[in-house]
């Protein structure tokens, strides 16, 4: 199982396994923290899961 995250300087989806602790996700070397990293959680088995994954989505 992953996790992803989108990298600021490339603006693509990272997939970090989920094992890894949040240190080792942040040093990730296609990562740039530009000021607060935002990671987003969402459960596979959720209603939202889908539409995430298919970049049918927005911030609130």
């Amino acid at each position: 199982s992953t996790v992803t995250f989108s990298s600021e300087g490339s603006g693509n989806w990272i997939k970090v396994k989920e094992g890894k602790t949040l240190l080792e996700a942040l040093q990730h070397k296609d990562y740039i923290i530009p000021a607060i990293p935002v990671f987003f959680v969402v459960s596979r088995k959720s209603t939202f899961y889908l539409e995430f994954k298919a970049g049918n989505w927005s911030l609130p």
